[in-house]
């Protein structure tokens, strides 16, 4: 299985934000993890990603239950708009189950 990285966004987050965060969770991810062997093998394959929706009760959960990257928002630092678990190839079933972020259009 390859790897893929999941991105979890705070339910509520305005969906014109999304695009910038997911980028931006990306990017860190990838330099905070790059000598990680995992993540070099994400990186030479597929840089698949899932971005992922998570209640605001879920979201405090994952945080201190799996110590992932926290993203804040650019212009309100101290709000919390995603997270990004250490890319791996078998997540757990929190993060696999997770429905798809999607914009209602």
């Amino acid at each position: 299985m390859e790897p893929i990285h999941y991105i979890v966004i705070k339910q509520g987050v305005a969906a014109h934000k999304v695009p910038d965060i997911s980028a931006r969770a990306t990017m860190t991810s990838y330099l905070t993890w790059r000598d990680d062997v995992v993540c070099q093998v994400w990186v030479s394959l597929t840089c698949a990603r899932r971005i992922v929706v998570a209640n605001p009760h879920m979201f405090v959960r994952l945080k201190d239950q799996y110590d992932p990257l926290v993203l804040h928002d650019e212009q309100d630092h101290n709000e919390e708009v995603a997270l990004m678990p250490k890319i791996d190839q078998d997540y757990p079933e929190d993060f696999i189950n997770l429905p798809n972020w999607y914009v209602n259009a």
